[in-house]
């Protein structure tokens, strides 16, 4: 049975929910839900304080995913992703999707990459110092930029605009769902 790692990166805490930094967690979330509809077996959620992560498995038909977001920070996101990974026996970082939110792309719009920068994403930043690699399979999803004279930090932490929201609800995050779809096949 093949073994994926699917990671959503964000930050802990009810302070940070529906930030446009914890878009990959809400990806993930979403996922987990519709896949355990039609999965084989399923665990609830659980954080595992060794490797810094909440964790929650899903068999869908020959694949086990292993649904993960770090409870680090995001700056310390690589740390928990290594964690699981060697906690798992993933050797190799094509058995990891990590999802996070991307203010390089347009909102809403969505781009799989299997290797390329961070883009200035501290927590892509993070998982590739731990890896020593680049070529880590991800799911890029646009939550705009900021307007001119807001930090981006700032913009990252701020919630989505009602508008915004209704479209990430609607249409962002259903998307996002069929692209995990199409990439956790087993080939």
């Amino acid at each position: 049975m093949k073994k994926v790692l699917l990671a959503g990166l964000g930050n802990p805490g009810p302070k940070f929910e529906h930030t446009r930094h914890n878009l990959g967690i809400r990806v993930v979330q979403a996922w987990y839900e519709k896949a355990s509809r039609e999965a084989q077996s399923v665990t609830d959620w659980n954080d595992n304080i060794q490797i810094e992560a909440s964790v929650a498995e899903v068999v869908v038909g020959d694949v086990k995913v292993i649904c993960l977001f770090p409870l680090t920070f995001m700056n310390r996101s690589g740390w928990a992703i290594a964690a699981a990974m060697k906690k798992y026996g993933l050797m190799n970082n094509e058995d990891v999707l990590v999802v996070h939110d991307d203010i390089e792309l347009p909102f809403g719009e969505m781009k799989f990459v299997e290797e390329g920068s961070a883009k200035g994403h501290n927590g892509i930043r993070s998982l590739f110092n731990v890896l020593g690699v680049q070529a880590v399979p991800r799911l890029r999803i646009g939550v705009g930029r900021p307007s001119e004279g807001m930090p981006t930090n700032e913009f990252v932490l701020a919630k989505f605009t009602e508008e915004e929201e209704s479209q990430i609800e609607e249409a962002v995050i259903p998307r996002a769902i069929a692209v995990l779809g199409e990439q956790l096949q087993p080939s």
